[in-house]
């Protein structure tokens, strides 16, 4: 039995060896299909994974400024030469959000005083903003010179669609809001006499303070926990572009002029601050003749606002822009209300040669509670004229014409001030 099983494995292995030639160059071939096939996969795959972990690309670019100007206010010469530079980072994401890009922006403020966060945020699927930058209340396109224009870089999650053709856009924002700082204006403040102690008449000078947030003690307590809501509706076109937003915020504060009573036992009172902002730049004339248009409405909304939030930011001046209160034992606030408009015209001469001419005013509306010495409105004229070496160097030279007044015209008010200025600017 086992020499027959041994017989017929040596038949069936004798048979296979046997083979006909042809069948074993067809079966070489078919390996051999194979082994290129596989070969191939092998190279695609390794290209895709080559793609997809090829590190994306960062453009880096900024702008380094130099300005140089003399202020001239009630005969009196002050010489400054400011310097700062922006220097930003841009990158593009592939398919970050269901197969649509992403783009991570970054922006830094460098100057003689301060390193700042201009913006740090991510614009996901062209409709998605997360991150910080500026409001949602801002124009882009807007002049940073006119006193109405908003400033307010904030923590923000955007939503922008567009329609119609991309023509139309409508967005709406939370963000944290601006810090409301509070202040108190003092009515029965009455200016020092001449020859009165020197010392007296330097803490008198100081009068309207704004509360320290860190001072446990104060009267009201605001509390800027509340994110902010903003809408915007815009029109752009190649010629045309119109922006209108609206922004509101709501705070809470408390109020108590006893010191020993714990803030968290005092009840709880809301204040709502909101305001309008309009801004438009229309191509007259393309490449020749640009129109730029801004307005803007506040309730309280001042420290949003360039014109009033740079009073605000004044440490020798402490005059608060949005909201106030004159009497410490009332718990009351007010909102200071302002009303302004602004245009900048821009004409190019030739490709090299740019003269623009700027302007806007801003004022508070009538409050019987501020005293004389508050701010009551303040207008500016800016022309410029700006010589383009090439794309990278430009060089500037302005006059800015500015003017102040005051509840009371007299003897607070002051008269214009007059800022010569260069500019100096490289860009990469």
């Amino acid at each position: 039995m086992k020499v027959k099983i041994t017989l017929l494995g040596l038949f069936v292995v004798n048979t296979i060896t046997k083979l006909p030639t042809h069948a074993k160059a067809d079966e070489d071939r078919f390996v051999l299909e194979k082994k290129e096939e596989w070969s191939i996969k092998q190279e695609i795959d390794s290209e895709e994974k080559e793609e997809d972990s090829e590190p994306a690309v960062v453009h880096i670019g900024g702008d380094v400024v130099m300005t140089p100007n003399v202020l001239i206010k009630e005969g009196r010469w002050s010489p400054h030469n400011d310097v700062k530079a922006i220097l930003g980072f841009k990158t593009i994401i592939p398919e970050a959000l269901y197969e649509h890009d992403a783009k991570i922006q970054v922006a830094m403020l460098f100057d003689r005083k301060e390193i700042k966060l201009k913006a740090a945020k991510a614009m996901l699927a062209k409709f998605v903003t997360i991150g910080y930058g500026g409001s949602i209340f801002e124009f882009e396109k807007a002049n940073p010179a006119l006193l109405v224009t908003p400033v307010a870089n904030v923590l923000q999650l955007k939503f922008e669609n567009t329609f119609y053709d991309e023509q139309f856009k409508f967005g709406y924002a939370l963000e944290s809001p601006v810090e409301l700082k509070l202040g108190r204006f003092d009515k029965n403040y009455v200016a020092p006499a001449a020859g009165n102690n020197p010392e007296d008449t330097k803490q008198k000078s100081v009068v309207n303070q704004i509360d320290d947030t860190k001072d446990t003690q104060r009267t009201f307590k605001a509390r800027n926990n509340i994110p902010t809501v903003g809408l915007s509706l815009g029109a752009v076109t190649d010629e045309l572009h119109v922006v209108l937003s609206g922004l509101g915020r709501l705070a809470y504060y408390t109020h108590s002029t006893d010191p020993t009573l714990r803030s968290e036992d005092l009840p709880i009172k809301q204040h709502f601050t909101y305001g309008a902002n309009l801004g438009g730049q229309y191509k007259v004339v393309p490449k020749k003749v640009t129109l730029a248009v801004q307005g803007c409405f506040v309730d309280g909304l001042g420290d949003y606002i360039s014109g009033l939030g740079s009073i605000q930011a004044d440490g020798q001046r402490k005059e608060m822009s949005a909201v106030y209160y004159t009497d410490a034992q009332t718990d009351s606030l007010t909102n200071i209300k302002a009303l302004g408009a602004g245009a900048t015209v821009e004409f190019c001469a030739t490709k090299e040669w740019t003269l623009s001419v700027a302007g806007s005013y801003l004022g508070t509306l009538e409050d019987t509670q501020k005293p004389g010495s508050a701010f009551r409105y303040a207008f500016n004229l800016i022309p410029k004229l700006t010589y383009n070496l090439n794309k990278h160097l430009s060089f500037s030279g302005g006059w800015a014409f500015k003017r102040e007044e005051k509840v009371e015209e007299a003897p607070s008010s002051e008269g214009m001030d007059h800022k010569p200025f260069g500019v100096i600017k490289f860009s990469f």
